[in-house]
């Protein structure tokens, strides 16, 4: 490994826990550290037909009006070959309701679409270009009876439908589930990520001389960097406990399910909803604002990084589950860390809200100053730590896919040979400038 930046390294030895213990916490004692779709909510409402041949054995996909074309599903733009799509099964004539169907979209030979199969990508976005969102018609596409998933309910060949009555509501449930791992996989590591970056390069970014005998400070002594950063670290940690938790509850219930017990499925589908949007909006807006922290450099795309409406039921949730995270950890100075960066983001929550608070009655003037108080003391414990914590989440440089937050620190020496690299610079005179500069620079010949 190259040298660290000394900074950096200095940084890790003064901190007060153990990095690879918090690591575990974070992975929840699973085997393999997870490192290294969008789906509407209202499922009722959509429109794809399935309708069966038993002359052929086949579904016939249909989108018969315009509202029943597939809109935003990730990947789906420019490179998804298979897909899972939900359709209004039709046996003569009759509905059966939504049910699932593996659908290939594209030739495995020729990357085309397949016949009846209407794709493309939506075209620009405000963000997230690097995921081409799609759209998706089927005109008659033909797909083999076995594609449809027959786990609960079966087509057979002569057009007879079995359906099992126990598991009537499992495939909705596998929706939930699809909003519970966006929260982790999503909202928590996207923000986990750039504070990574933000934090990493704050400590290695210096600015403003205050004494001439001293070094630049660095940035992430500032109070105001620290404001910016360490309630984003503290949200971090709170939506990854919460993707844990609302995963957990998705395996118990789904177990309930299989048992035919079915009632509290709603809740969690009420929870995931909500966290979903909660969780994603807190993640979309944190991760600007980490770029905006990084300076002329967060522009750049060699930092990695490429706004929020708070439901306050969910935030008391997911500080209730942060609380019961750090009270169950064994290794003192790990639970004293994560109760510093549990009480942020409950401060910081009440702080973002305190028009509410105070209309409310909940908080009068003096506690809310009580409050502001608690916020920056806390941001001056947290500062020691802030390096440590960002290292615990455990990300490869290849995953950050960021010279700023580079582990070993050097982000100048990489900035450097970063944009020597670039293509721009390849060849070292354009193309562009022979063509249309050059002849602007000399002299017009006399005609006479």
């Amino acid at each position: 490994m190259a040298n660290i930046n000394p900074d950096l390294q200095k940084e890790r030895q003064n901190g007060t826990f153990n990095v690879e213990k918090l690591t575990h916490v974070l992975d929840a004692d699973e085997f393999v550290t997870e490192r290294r779709h969008y789906i509407g909510t209202f499922v009722r409402g959509l429109e794809t037909t399935a309708t069966y041949d038993p002359k052929t054995e086949e579904f016939i996909l249909n989108s018969p009006t315009l509202t029943s074309t597939k809109w935003w599903p990730g990947g789906l733009g420019r490179t998804c070959n298979y897909g899972i799509v939900m359709a209004l099964l039709y046996i003569d004539g009759k509905n059966y309701g939504m049910h699932p169907f593996i659908v290939q979209l594209r030739s495995l030979e020729t990357h085309e679409p397949l016949p009846g199969i209407m794709i493309g990508d939506l075209g620009p976005k405000f963000g997230f270009h690097t995921i081409d969102n799609g759209f998706l018609q089927f005109d008659h596409a033909r797909i083999p009876r076995e594609n449809m998933l027959m786990k609960n309910s079966q087509v057979l060949k002569d057009g007879t439908y079995v359906k099992n009555t126990k598991h009537d509501k499992s495939s909705y449930g596998a929706m939930v589930f699809v909003r519970s791992t966006m929260i982790h996989h999503v909202a928590a590591l996207g923000l986990a990520k750039a504070c990574t970056i933000a934090i990493r390069y704050s400590l290695i970014r210096r600015q403003a001389e205050r004494n001439k005998s001293q070094p630049e400070p660095q940035i992430l002594d500032y109070q105001t960097q620290q404001y910016k950063l360490f309630p984003l670290l503290a949200s971090a940690y709170a939506i990854w406990f919460t993707g844990v938790k609302i995963r957990e509850m998705y395996f118990t219930i789904n177990y309930d399910i299989q048992q035919g017990d079915t009632e509290k499925l709603p809740e969690l589908h009420a929870l995931s909803s909500g966290l979903k949007a909660l969780t994603t909006s807190m993640a979309s807006w944190g991760v600007e604002r980490c770029r905006l922290a990084c300076g002329g450099h967060g522009y750049s795309a060699a930092s990695g990084l490429p706004k929020i409406y708070v439901n306050a039921h969910c935030h008391y949730y997911m500080v209730l589950v942060f609380e019961s995270i750090v009270e169950s950890v064994e290794d003192n100075d790990v639970k004293d860390v994560l109760r510093q960066l549990c009480q942020l983001f409950a401060v910081f929550g009440i702080l973002e809200n305190s028009g509410d608070f105070i209309q409310d009655g909940f908080l009068g003037n003096d506690q809310m100053e009580l409050v502001k108080q608690k916020e920056l003391r806390l941001l001056s414990d947290i500062r020691r730590n802030a390096v440590l914590l960002v290292d615990a989440f455990d990300f490869h440089d290849i995953q950050l896919g960021s010279i700023l937050g580079r582990f070993d620190g050097n982000v100048y020496e990489n900035l450097l040979k970063w944009a020597k690299n670039s293509p721009l610079n390849k060849p070292e005179v354009q193309e562009s400038y022979v063509k249309y500069l050059q002849p602007l620079l000399k002299p017009n010949k006399s005609k006479l």
